[in-house]
């Protein structure tokens, strides 16, 4: 009889506990299932729809700079997004800062990786950079920096078609509108830098031109 006193308790005790972890099984199966619902609804079709046609074209390796010297122009890279994005959000003092960062980026990159064509090829590029962000940082008017944005794309799709980058897929996106033109971007963003912030369910003014795949 003791002995099944004491069964009782502890078999209660077993049901909740059970009972508790299947309601948060539950539960955890509900808020994954919420999650990958948010991430469906968010996805937007006119992201899709540009970048639908892009067939990125793999890198031939023995055609571009060897990969520690691509790794380093990720930084690079990085920074010029950064100015993109600052001038897509009409954000002319923070394009200022990104543009003196390039500068800074540049003094750090080692050259001794590459062959004596190539070096020539990244000095005269490195000091095409720099005096374009330097224009573009004497400036603080938002349409000098974009007419300095575009000489900048220039070099940067230069640099992409002759040195690379490192695990990265690059996209040449253009605007037909007269106001835009040109600029690079390593994923599918398609805010325009020429055009500033654009209204909620606007059409965007961006195409895939051309675009790189990196390994």
């Amino acid at each position: 009889m003791k002995a099944s006193k004491l069964l009782l308790p502890l078999i209660f005790i077993l049901t909740l506990v059970f009972g508790s972890c299947t309601k948060e099984s539950e539960t955890d199966k509900n808020k994954v299932s919420e999650q990958k619902d948010s991430v469906t609804q968010k996805v937007d079709p006119a992201v899709e729809t540009v970048f639908s046609n892009a067939n990125p074209v793999p890198a031939v390796d023995s055609a571009i700079a060897p990969i520690e010297f691509r790794s380093q122009l990720n930084e690079v890279l990085l920074e010029y997004i950064e100015i993109k994005q600052a001038l897509t959000n009409d954000d002319s003092t923070k394009a200022l800062m990104k543009s003196n960062q390039i500068k800074r980026t540049l003094t750090n990159i080692k050259d001794s990786g590459l062959n004596d064509k190539l070096k020539e090829a990244w000095q005269k590029e490195s000091e095409k950079i720099e005096k374009c962000c330097k224009d573009m940082a004497f400036s603080g008017k938002l349409d000098n920096q974009k007419k300095s944005f575009t000489k900048l794309t220039e070099i940067m799709t230069d640099i992409t078609k002759v040195f690379g980058f490192k695990n990265r897929t690059v996209y040449l996106m253009y605007c037909s509108d007269k106001k835009a033109g040109y600029w690079l971007v390593d994923t599918k963003d398609i805010g325009n830098p020429y055009l500033g912030k654009t209204s909620e369910g606007e059409k965007p003014c961006a195409e895939v031109k051309e675009s790189w795949k990196f390994e």
